[in-house]
């Protein structure tokens, strides 16, 4: 059986495949089988695919198309050159870049026009490369990280040199090595700006756990916390939660079916769902639609396995019927909101916003959702309802309601007081009031409030007031409805020892 030992740098040994799970799913077959071959994802939401190997270990210069919209795939124009171990990043202006190739590190570039369906040469890189990656930065360069930069296995020639490719000027230039060598490793960008680069093999022979992000502005790296397993050619992916998946990769006894998920705000790694069979040498892809996209890879290593099959990861969820009841109500008078939700693998978190306002949110399980709130203000209100859960965040509105003012308006004070305050002989505050809640504030906070009914009417008081200053009476005609205040200047002691 041919290995890719000679063309791949390494060797990937055999697993058992790996049951299915119900959150990865088949998607339409590529038309060759590919590893280390590369995708971009296109501005229109297509996926480029690019070189690799196929089945009889031979380096393609071929590429195609996958559309998510109808499934299917179609062939586009190959590259100038054969290439595999290669790296590509989307550039700003939508065309794609391929950087690199091996067995043989290579320097040359070159680049792809989706309008013309046609590749051009670009600018040499610095440093030949092969297992390098390729990270297009906010500022609209591209961060090419690591590598191997000669002929040799995967633990040989390995580098921690970056560059810096300018689409503006067609220019190379170094910038701030990283922290490690690195070979066959991931990066993605952050929400944040900064790229985070994990996994891979060094000269010497060591599979990497260890991780670490670039500041572009610093020019900077820093560690960043390591994986839970060691992984040589996984693939990172964006998540539409913010957090980053890293999909399979090989440790120093198999090929993986493990996946990982990363977040930025606690700088963690934790277990996530895994793949249902082992690839290593494959792409993994954030398609608009919230799915991550694997193509193709070897699940042992040996050429002749070298999978044309994809998937789809499918985790995003779905909020339907996104419902506020009843659909005219007063301010604070509780209101529902009901939604379906796709997602049942547990807990997730949800937000309900008017608005930019947050109203609500809290943690619920179960494809039934149903959270009761307090509503403020008037007018037409249209809620939204946000869920997260670990690899992805959706969002979904509820039909406009309607919101009034309550029966009655809330009245307060005038406030009369019994007296001047003082340390012995404490004055009394009263006030007519009308409302559902009552509360007097005054130097020294919050002061015991009260209210009597005398027939049809309400008084609102304050006893033992010591304290000289301005005491405020705040009523309100329910909870989150508008307040009304009334104030009065009591005279009497700043202090009581």
């Amino acid at each position: 059986m041919k290995k890719l030992v000679s063309l791949l740098c390494f060797w990937l040994p055999f697993s058992a495949a790996f049951a299915q799970t119900n959150t990865w799913i088949p998607a339409a077959t590529m038309s060759v089988g590919r590893a280390d071959h590369a995708a971009s994802l296109l501005p229109d939401g297509r996926v480029l695919i690019t070189g690799g190997y196929n089945p009889s270990a031979v380096k393609l210069s071929s590429t195609e198309i996958y559309n998510p919209a109808t499934n299917s795939w179609s062939a586009s124009q190959s590259m100038l050159e054969t290439r595999a171990a290669h790296g590509s990043s989307l550039l700003p202006n939508g065309n794609v870049l391929v950087i690199g190739t091996g067995f043989t590190p290579s320097n040359s570039t070159e680049m792809y026009s989706p309008t013309s369906n046609t590749w051009t040469p670009a600018a040499s890189m610095q440093t030949p490369r092969c297992r390098a990656t390729a990270t297009l930065l906010p500022n609209g360069k591209v961060l090419v990280t690591g590598g191997s930069i000669a002929d040799g296995t995967i633990f040989e020639n390995v580098t921690n040199s970056c560059e810096l490719y300018d689409p503006a000027t067609n220019t190379w230039s170094p910038v701030a090595p990283m922290g490690s060598q690195r070979t066959s490793h991931a990066a993605v960008l952050l929400p944040n700006g900064k790229v985070l680069v994990a996994g891979g093999g060094q000269t010497g022979g060591g599979y990497l756990k260890t991780s670490e992000i670039y500041d572009p502005l610093a020019n900077t790296w820093t560690p960043a916390a390591p994986m839970n397993t060691a992984r040589i050619t996984p693939k990172l992916s964006s998540l539409t939660n913010g957090k980053v998946l890293i999909v399979g990769g090989s440790d120093e006894n198999t090929t993986l079916t493990s996946c990982e998920a990363y977040n930025p705000t606690t700088n963690t790694w934790s277990d996530a769902v895994s793949l249902p069979s082992p690839r290593s040498i494959h792409t993994a892809t954030l398609l608009l639609s919230g799915h991550v996209f694997v193509t193709g890879g070897t699940p042992n290593g040996s050429a002749s396995s070298i999978l044309p099959t994809t998937l789809l990861f499918d985790i995003t969820p779905t909020l339907t019927s996104v419902e506020v009841m009843p659909s005219s109500a007063s301010c604070g008078q509780p209101m529902t909101l009901t939604a379906t939700t796709s997602y049942a693998l547990g807990p997730y978190s949800y937000t309900i916003t008017d608005g930019n306002t947050p109203v609500l949110s809290g943690t619920a399980t179960g494809t039934a959702f149903s959270q009761n709130f307090i509503p403020t203000g008037s007018g037409p209100k249209t809620y939204t309802l946000t869920m997260e859960t670990d690899y992805a965040r959706v969002s979904a509105a509820a039909p406009t309601v309607q919101l009034t003012q309550p029966a009655f308006t809330a009245v307060a004070g005038p406030i009369t007081a019994s007296g001047p305050a003082s340390c012995n002989s404490p004055a009394r505050l009263t006030a007519p009031a009308t409302g559902q809640s009552f509360i007097f504030t005054g130097p020294g906070g919050y002061v015991f409030s009260n209210i009597y009914r005398n027939g049809g009417s309400y008084t609102a008081f304050a006893e033992g007031v010591k304290l000289g200053g301005t005491y405020t009476l705040t009523v309100s005609s329910g909870a989150g409805c508008p307040t009304t205040t009334s104030t009065v200047v009591v005279q009497g002691p700043g202090s009581c020892l």
